[in-house]
């Protein structure tokens, strides 16, 4: 099974925990794309940390000249921060979605663990993206068609559905107003977001790699192929609120919903 290795990064990126795990949920399969926006988001607070009044402590200690240098020579010769910021505002709509679908699982899962699949949350996902909704973790649903969003979405970030399903959920608690007090959004440079974020979504690792929908002999999520965050890395405590499904377009999609038949699709 894949692990993040925290543990054996350069000084430079000690403190850059948040977008280590922001480049492999934007990039889980494509370690080049992940070391080309983790050297454009080190570069960036490089240059905020000169900046006088800054808050922000990204590193533990002062940055090597070694380090530096490797990352100087890393920009020079990779792609264009924009196109690297570009490429990644694509693969975030897809990612969102993929852990939608985990959430609506999960949540179909308390009443009927063996109902809850696949394709009944992409043909859910799929009608609430045809009524305009967004998921939530306020991004519009960009798929109206269930077959497109497993392949184009759930698919390519099955692997990682569980970050975005974290990462969906704390989007959706601290983002808006509240009593009329504007709430914090999640930073992926705040160590404390970003562990919060991990262990919810070791608990949603948890669910999918245990749960098998009825007719199928794997589980959502495949042990082999999920990442994970490594044993020894202390998370604090925080579990999944099982709340069921109450937005109406998604009850009105699950009422309609007719499994398929095709072999090797989840019922």
């Amino acid at each position: 099974m894949p692990c993040f290795d925290f543990l054996d990064e350069s000084d430079i990126r000690a403190g850059m925990i948040g977008f280590q795990v922001m480049a492999h949920m934007a990039f889980p399969t494509d370690p080049l794309k992940r070391q080309e926006f983790k050297d454009v988001m080190n570069a960036w607070f490089l240059k905020l940390a000169d900046r006088p009044g800054n808050p922000l402590v990204v590193w533990r200690g002062d940055p090597s000249r070694a380090a530096i240098s490797h990352l100087l020579h890393r920009r020079s010769s990779g792609p264009a921060e924009q196109q690297v910021l570009r490429e990644v505002g694509t693969v975030v709509a897809k990612g969102l979605v993929a852990g939608e679908a985990l959430i609506l699982i999960q949540q179909l899962a308390i009443n009927d663990p063996k109902r809850a699949s696949v394709n009944k949350a992409c043909h859910m996902l799929a009608a609430a993206g045809k009524a305009g909704q967004w998921v939530s973790g306020r991004m519009p649903i960009r798929y109206q068609n269930p077959k497109s969003l497993r392949d184009q979405a759930w698919t390519p970030y099955k692997s990682v559905a569980h970050l975005w399903a974290a990462h969906n959920i704390l989007e959706q608690e601290t983002y808006g107003e509240m009593d009329g007090t504007q709430k914090r959004r999640i930073v992926f440079f705040d160590p404390k977001d970003t562990l919060l974020l991990l262990a919810l979504a070791e608990e949603f690792r948890r669910f999918g790699e245990t749960h098998i929908p009825h007719g199928q002999t794997g589980s959502t999520l495949s042990p082999d192929e999920t990442w994970q965050v490594p044993s020894d890395f202390l998370l604090p405590e925080r579990s999944i609120d099982s709340s069921p499904i109450t937005n109406p377009v998604y009850l009105h999609a699950l009422s309609t919903y007719r499994a398929s038949r095709r072999p090797g699709y989840a019922q």
